[in-house]
């Protein structure tokens, strides 16, 4: 709220719908951490816009896959993400 309150002061547009559908989770486990992680870098492949994370220009696959460690990398990619519960614009 108070980011979209100095965005919309910003832009002279008070009252702009800014974030719409912003979700926040707290998450308090590694491993849903390094799921969610592994889903949103594949989200762009999710929704066709690539075949791989890397080749999607607005996603951080690329700089994710160039700068993790190997060990760090594997890590990631072995969590599975067709059971997440989380809601997405399909």
């Amino acid at each position: 709220m108070l980011t979209a309150r100095e965005i919309n002061r910003l832009d002279s547009t008070p009252g702009k719908k800014r974030w719409h559908n912003y979700r926040d989770s707290r998450l308090t486990f590694e491993r849903s951490y390094l799921a969610r992680l592994r889903y949103v870098m594949h989200n762009p492949v999710h929704h066709g816009y690539a075949t791989h994370p890397t080749l999607y220009r607005w996603c951080s696959g690329s700089w994710f896959s160039q700068t993790a460690s190997p060990a760090f990398l594997k890590t990631v990619e072995s969590f599975p993400i067709d059971r997440l519960k989380l809601e997405d614009d399909e």
